[in-house]
C-alpha cells in the first residue's frame, strides 16, 4: 500500500519518504524559500481561507462533512455523536471575527503582515 504524503504543496505517492527526500525539502534554503514567500501572504487572505475550510468543513452536504462524520470516531475514539458536536463548532472556531479576537492583543493584526507605526516613535512587527 502506497501513501500520498503532502509537504509543502507537493504531493509524494510512497509508503516512507527517503532520507535524500526530506532532505531536500526540510533543507535551510527551501525553508527560507517557503518563509520568505508565506511572509509575503496578506494575513486578511489566510483568514479568508480558514474561513471557508470552516464553512466546507461543517457543510452537512459536501464531502468533507460526510468523510468526517464517517471516519473521525474511529481515529479519535469518539462518539459520532461528538464527532458531529464537534464539527458543528468548527465554523465559529474558525471564522474571521473569532480568529481576529485570538490576536487582538497585538492591538492591530497588521503588524503580523508589515510594520506598524505604535504612535510612540516606534515601528512594531510580530514575525
Amino acid at each position: 500500500m502506497t501513501w500520498t504524503h503532502y509537504i509543502f504543496g507537493h504531493n509524494i505517492e510512497t509508503k516512507a519518504i527517503s532520507i535524500s527526500e526530506a532532505s531536500c525539502y526540510f533543507s535551510d534554503d527551501n525553508l527560507h524559500k517557503l518563509l520568505s514567500s508565506f511572509m509575503k501572504v496578506p494575513l486578511d487572505d489566510i483568514l479568508a481561507v480558514i474561513e471557508k475550510t470552516g464553512q466546507l468543513l461543517s457543510d452537512q452536504n459536501k464531502t468533507y462533512y460526510q468523510q468526517c462524520l464517517k471516519e473521525l470516531p474511529e481515529i479519535l475514539n469518539y462518539a459520532p455523536k461528538m464527532v458531529e458536536t464537534g464539527l458543528v463548532m468548527v465554523p465559529t472556531l474558525l471564522c474571521r471575527d473569532t480568529m481576529l479576537e485570538r490576536i487582538s492583543h497585538l492591538g492591530n493584526h497588521h503588524l503580523l503582515d508589515y510594520p506598524i507605526y505604535s504612535g510612540k516613535r516606534r515601528m512594531l512587527r510580530a514575525i
